[in-house]
């Protein structure tokens, strides 16, 4: 994919065909290792991307409840 996408149509229109064909498309919960799979990507799998501060948590708590 060498062209730059121009809008969030764009985006939205690629997104919704990996959902399409990686058959994710309505399935509750989302079944995240099939859409992975279907793109081909790869995990690290040391990431820290779950090393979210505790503060951060609760901030973001704040917001959607109100406080």
């Amino acid at each position: 994919m060498t062209d730059k996408l121009n809008s969030s149509s764009d985006i939205e229109r690629i997104s919704y065909d990996i959902l399409k064909q990686s058959k994710a498309w309505g399935v509750f919960p989302t079944p995240v290792d099939d859409i992975v799979n279907y793109v081909e990507l790869k995990i690290d799998e040391n990431s820290y991307i779950n090393d979210i501060p505790k503060n951060y948590l609760s901030k973001s708590l704040d917001v959607v409840t109100g406080k």
